[in-house]
């Protein structure tokens, strides 16, 4: 709907007019007001800001020149239409200054006044389908500019950004209060059910960002000004974590936990910010739902016992006995659970060692360089999950996997079991390799394992076990400037003395001279 104003000082001219604007039906229209003089006119378009203006010429006060001048002036957008008595030249030559739509002599007709308004809609239509266009540009460049500042931020947390860090800016308008904040806590939130863009509310210092790889997890950035207490902060992000878990509580009807970080003094930081969260949620008890964890320094708790059949599920899978496999993991979860004390970041700790344990398996059969580091996929399963379920999946898929792959070396399928003895501690030297611990894997009574290798070697398992060791020492030795209790502990000696009191029995020397004798040689 249009709207218009009419301005004469004759009041039967302005009802004449009014009546004939009734009766045009091509876009309604509606009288907002009338006037009869220029002044007041003015005052009536500053009110109310019409699309239209119907105006005479002469007029006492200020006459109809003078009010185009100013509506030219002040309010370029509305259209004029002049209805006046004369068709004087200097009326005429104002009104074409002013970019009058139509100049109407009186009397004039309905069809007339149809065809003034006829312009001046078609007019007030191309110009706003114009501006629409306009505002349509901009909405798409300004959706743009935060989508990639979405991306920016997202890439940051993640560790993912490879930009020069001075050089981040955020440029949408919308996130103008994030980018002009300097102090910044990031918020990492986990649920055991997805989580939706929606589920946690923006505002104009806070901003949600959904994890790239995970629908569990959500981040929350919360920027603050300089002059905001380090305490009030902190108080602040107290207040949103507990605010956020009542909501996704009611929302999504399951508990969610949240961890925070530190205050950071930029936006490259939030990747250091994610760390801390991912800390902070990793130092919470297995079983432990619901609550916010602020970051601290982590204080290592004392490990428990590891699981006891960890070696026999190695063993499994080097043999390439997939079901066991997957047995022993369902048995190592459900071992953890049995233990709500624990925190989540020790049986991540142990779900480490034992990949590097799996690690060199695979770099010892198939020829290939190995580490004491897990491996690139369970870090990045580690970051995201927070949960026993996500580990015991992402370790029933992977190591029954490594088993079927196992399967085809064929290790332990030599036809007399002594043999699959004497390779198994080959392979596995630097391991706790007690009579009971051997005899449990190879399914033998510990009385009869001692009685068959010997019968089978001529030579004492403990010994055989020894002599093994020992000829890696001496390549250790040679190999490398390690301290000796550091060889001894690689070798699976616990004892340094016992260690000194076996190499010296197998080679007549300590593992000082030899190392000297040897390089003498050299």
């Amino acid at each position: 709907m249009y709207t218009y104003i009419i301005v004469d000082d004759e009041a039967f001219i302005r009802k004449g007019l009014m009546k004939k604007i009734d009766s045009y039906r091509s876009s309604p229209l509606q009288c907002i007001g009338e006037a009869d003089n220029g002044l007041d006119a003015l005052e009536l378009v500053s009110a109310n800001n019409p699309h239209i203006i119907f105006t005479d010429m002469r007029m006492p006060g200020m006459d109809g020149k003078q009010l185009m001048r100013n509506i030219r002036e002040q309010y370029p957008d509305i259209k004029m239409i002049v209805i006046s008595g004369y068709s004087d030249f200097e009326y005429m030559q104002e009104a074409i200054s002013s970019k009058a739509v139509h100049y109407l002599l009186k009397p004039f007709s309905r069809e007339e006044i149809h065809d003034a308004l006829d312009k001046a809609v078609a007019q007030l239509q191309a110009e706003q389908s114009v501006q629409q266009e306009v505002r349509q540009r901009l909405e798409e460049h300004e959706q743009l500019l935060y989508q990639t500042d979405i991306q920016t931020l997202t890439d940051i947390v993640v560790g993912r950004y490879s930009g020069p860090s001075e050089a981040i800016k955020l440029q949408s308008k919308a996130l103008a209060e994030l980018q002009a904040a300097d102090k910044y806590v990031l918020l990492t939130v986990y649920s055991p059910l997805a989580l939706h863009p929606q589920t946690l509310c923006n505002n104009r210092a806070q901003l949600y960002l959904p994890h790239p790889q995970s629908e569990h997890l959500g981040f929350v950035l919360a920027g603050f000004p300089s002059y905001e207490d380090g305490n009030r902060i902190l108080q602040s992000i107290n207040k949103l974590a507990e605010q956020y878990i009542g909501e996704l509580s009611v929302s999504i009807h399951t508990e969610c936990c949240i961890g925070s970080s530190s205050i950071v003094n930029q936006l490259s930081s939030l990747n250091e910010a994610h760390q801390q969260c991912i800390s902070a949620l990793d130092q919470r008890t297995i079983t432990d739902f619901g609550k916010h964890y602020r970051y601290t320094e982590q204080v290592s708790a004392s490990e428990p016992s590891l699981w006891d059949k960890v070696q026999v599920l190695l063993y499994d899978l080097e043999s390439g006995r997939t079901a066991k496999v997957n047995d022993h993991i369902l048995d190592l979860f459900a071992f953890y659970r049995s233990m709500p004390n624990l925190y989540l970041y020790q049986v991540k700790n142990q779900c480490r060692a034992i990949i590097v344990e799996v690690k060199r398996i695979i770099a010892m059969h198939w020829k290939t360089e190995s580490n004491m580091n897990s491996s690139s996929s369970l870090e990045a399963m580690l970051k995201i999950s927070f949960d026993l379920e996500t580990m015991k999946a992402y370790f029933l898929q992977a190591l029954t996997g490594i088993s079927e792959l196992m399967k085809e070396q064929g290790i332990y399928t030599n036809g007399h079991v002594i043999e699959n003895v004497r390779s198994y501690i080959q392979n596995h030297y630097m391991r706790e390799l007690t009579l009971e611990k051997l005899s449990s894997l190879f399914y033998l009574n510990p009385s009869y394992l001692s009685y068959l290798f010997k019968e089978y070697t001529a030579q004492n398992l403990t010994d055989y076990i020894n002599e093994v060791r020992i000829e890696h020492a001496k390549r250790l030795l040679l190999a490398s400037n390690d301290k000796i209790y550091k060889i001894a502990k690689t070798l699976g000696y616990d004892n340094e003395k016992y260690f000194f009191r076996v190499f010296k029995k197998t080679t007549g020397l300590t593992p000082e001279q030899y190392r000297k004798q040897q390089e003498a040689g050299n």
